[in-house]
């Protein structure tokens, strides 16, 4: 069970704060079935979710776990394949959230890029790179800043900084350093 103030990934909400864990009566023949209250980083809003709950959760990496995840981005390969459509795309882009898995919105990040770049320059693309892209970021964005006690619009410097330092060359700086 977890405790208050511990920050946790919910479902696809991403990193939320427990604020309260309380009995608040909504189900009058389970009074005193407990609920995490949870204060979502990217939305203002609560979030009431019963303590044995089936949806996804699970504490935020740590620090350390965080910069291991940095110091391997190098090594990081892109997928071959994301799909070649908007539904193929959609479809790999909400297997990939599933996983709540850092490493694999890294890989998908990195083979978002790759993928808009094969495309014909200056033509507008059909699939919506951007959109994805933005939403994955969100995500780990939302757990590197909590995890490093950093604001998140530092984490994309950050990472491309301890990139940099570490003198290996990735497709995670050609998207967010060259570009």
């Amino acid at each position: 069970m977890y405790r208050v103030n511990d920050y946790i990934i919910y479902a696809n909400t991403g990193v939320c704060q427990i604020t309260e864990i309380t009995a608040p009566g909504f189900n009058t023949a389970q009074k005193e079935l407990l609920y995490y209250v949870l204060k979502p980083l990217q939305q203002n809003c609560k979030i009431y979710a019963p303590t044995n709950t089936k949806a996804y959760m699970r504490p935020i990496l740590s620090a350390d776990e965080v910069h291991k995840l940095i110091q391997d981005i190098p090594e990081i390969q892109p997928d071959s394949d994301i799909g070649s459509n908007k539904q193929q795309l959609e479809e790999r882009y909400r297997t990939v959230m599933k996983t709540h898995d850092c490493a694999s919105y890294i890989r998908f990040a990195i083979s978002l890029y790759r993928k808009k770049n094969e495309e014909e320059p200056g033509k507008k693309s059909a699939l919506p790179y951007e959109r994805i892209m933005k939403q994955v970021e969100e995500h780990l964005y939302g757990e590197f800043s909590m995890a490093l006690g950093i604001p998140v619009e530092q984490v994309q410097s950050y990472i491309a900084s301890k990139l940099e330092a570490s003198e290996k060359a990735c497709a995670w700086q050609a998207v967010y350093i060259v570009n």
